[in-house]
């Protein structure tokens, strides 16, 4: 163990394990007792810890594979095998070609040994020369988004486990409820298992251990044993790997960060009524935000929502609330650990002083294995939903900033500017330069912003909708510009009618209208060659196949701005 002590407040102390270090006995005092100076000036618990976890995850454990690691000493820490390690962490895997690690955490595992060896360079022990190098190379500042298949396969599982869990449970508990029930001399009702819970829970609040059981309830133990063990204990309360799946979904369905997630408070949850429809509100606290994070939901008996998820938390963790110490009964996600200390009977999923939940992150990698996912994090379920919403408010910042909770001013922070959005925003503005230049180039006439977003915005004419336009057979337009033959996709075999019909009857009828006058602003010959076409194609082929009674009476009550005169 290293303990170590804030320097502002040496009541407080924090221990880490740092035992897996001694696979190299030789360096393992002689780096805790640097690092225990070194993390004495950081503030938080989570810093050091994830300090520690570097050197174990890097340098301690590469250490410890090399044939010799019972005899390194600091005679050993040169530049060379200082590059050695460097070169190590960055080599690429032979299954997939890419690097071991990230760049990010490569550089954190540079950086925790760096911050030794200068210690050690101070007190003498190693020679001034020893340089250790530097990572090379880019860090992806951004998550990206799972492939929507990947993520849609994902949460189907989650959920599918999530519903399977909370039929199993709660039929369990139904069932056991109504054998204590029975004993009172209401009509019994269950069979073999159902009764060996009722009888634990007649016993205990939380189930002991199973050799604890064993060895203090020979009975209990013999009847759980009947019936399976584990059935008993899970009816009873979750232990941490069984609130994977419910997370995952959760994370999900709400995009939220891991922190507000796990760390989600009873208090933040609140069922309202709005316009007469129940709603869930989550309000869960973001530290990093320094504000509430609220997201809300009707309320249905669909397995998929959010709410029958909530609740039926609330109820298995019931039990193991009521004698809960006040750190976790507040909670919504808590759990019973394997292994039950008297002080510690009932904790938290997300850890505060860590600022993570070790045992989510344990959990969930071995989750993502048995299922066949590769390792998915709640962070890539977040930027997938930023994903989604970017796509579905086209690019709106202030919308998909609402979605994740952002204040506007981060909106679109670079942890959300993946290629993708990327990408999708580069369209966008090829998209509106076309669309301004064609505005021009038709004097007006031709006016995306006067449709609405429901509308097709690329064609020429309003009411039809076009296959490509940038690469018109209208005679005068240039291949690769977006097309400007205001009033000729009617003839233009690219194009077709809106699929509201009522709304495409309604401008056939304008632009039939605007046909007609052009043959007294532009002369006969000019109609005859250019303009007649365009209501021949009205007449004879769109409005017979569109125009019925009722869309008729439905065009004519629509209220359209009028279209431009044709040239």
């Amino acid at each position: 163990m290293v303990t170590i002590s804030d320097a502002r407040r040496p009541d407080r102390r924090a221990c880490f394990d740092c035992s897996s270090w001694l696979a190299v006995p030789r360096l393992a005092l002689l780096f805790a007792d640097a690092m225990q100076r070194i993390l004495t000036d950081r503030s938080t618990t989570r810093t050091r810890y994830e300090a520690i976890a570097s050197l174990r995850s890097g340098f301690f454990e590469y250490c410890g594979s090399l044939p010799n690691a019972t005899e390194l000493d600091a005679s050993d820490l040169t530049s060379e095998f200082m590059r050695t390690f460097v070169e190590h962490i960055g080599a690429a895997t032979k299954d997939s070609g890419a690097s071991r690690y990230a760049i990010g955490t490569q550089r954190h595992f540079v950086s925790a040994l760096r911050s030794v060896i200068t210690v050690l360079k101070s007190d003498g022990v190693i020679g001034e020369d020893v340089v250790v190098p530097s990572i090379k190379g880019k860090q992806q500042q951004t998550t990206p988004p799972l492939d929507r298949d990947l993520y849609a396969r994902f949460l189907a599982k989650c959920l599918s486990d999530c519903s399977s869990t909370i039929a199993e449970i709660d039929k369990a508990l139904v069932d056991a409820n109504a054998i204590r029930r029975a004993s009172r001399g209401e009509a019994p009702a269950g069979h073999q298992l159902a009764q060996a819970i009722a009888d634990a829970f007649d016993s205990y609040v939380i189930l002991p251990e199973r050799k604890i059981l064993k060895q203090i309830d020979t009975r209990m133990f013999a009847i759980a044993a009947a019936v399976g063990y584990t059935a008993v204990r899970r009816a009873a309360h979750p232990m941490a790997q069984e609130l994977t799946s419910f997370v995952y979904y959760l994370a999900g369905i709400t995009a939220y960060n891991a922190q507000p997630l796990m760390e989600m408070k009873l208090k933040d949850i609140i069922e309202t009524r709005v316009l007469g429809v129940a709603r869930l509100s989550l309000h869960p606290y973001k530290t990093r935000a320094h504000r509430n994070q609220p997201r809300s939901f009707a309320i249905t008996d669909e397995p998929d929502n959010p709410a029958v998820l909530i609740n039926f938390i609330k109820r298995w963790t019931s039990r193991a609330r009521s004698v809960a110490p006040p750190a976790a009964k507040e909670a919504l996600f808590i759990y019973v650990p394997r292994n039950r200390k008297a002080e510690e009977l009932v904790r938290p999923l997300y850890d505060r002083d860590l600022g993570m939940s070790r045992e989510f992150l344990h959990h969930s990698v071995g989750y993502c294995k048995r299922n066949g996912f590769p390792n998915i994090g709640t962070r890539a379920l977040r930027a997938t939903g930023a994903d989604i919403a970017d796509e579905e408010f086209e690019g709106d910042p202030v919308e998909t900033g609402a979605l994740l909770g952002h204040s506007p001013q981060v909106g679109r922070h670079a942890s959300y500017r993946h290629e993708r959005v990327i990408k999708r925003d580069e369209d966008r503005l090829a998209g509106a330069m076309a669309a301004r230049t064609r505005w021009a180039e038709s004097g007006g006439k031709i006016d995306s912003r006067l449709e609405s977003a429901s509308r097709d915005r690329t064609a020429a004419t309003p009411g039809f909708h076009c296959l490509d336009p940038f690469n018109s057979p209208i005679a005068g337009e240039k291949r690769g510009r977006l097309c400007g033959a205001y009033g000729f996709c009617p003839t233009c075999p690219l194009g077709w009618p809106d699929s509201d019909v009522a709304y495409a009857v309604a401008r056939l009828l304008q632009l039939r209208e605007r046909v007609r006058q052009a043959m007294e602003r532009l002369g006969a010959a000019v109609w005859q060659a250019r303009i007649k076409p365009i209501g021949l194609c009205i007449d004879q082929v769109w409005l017979p196949r569109l125009v019925t009674e009722a869309t008729l009476a439905a065009a004519r009550m629509l209220d359209l701005n009028p279209l431009p005169h044709l040239e």
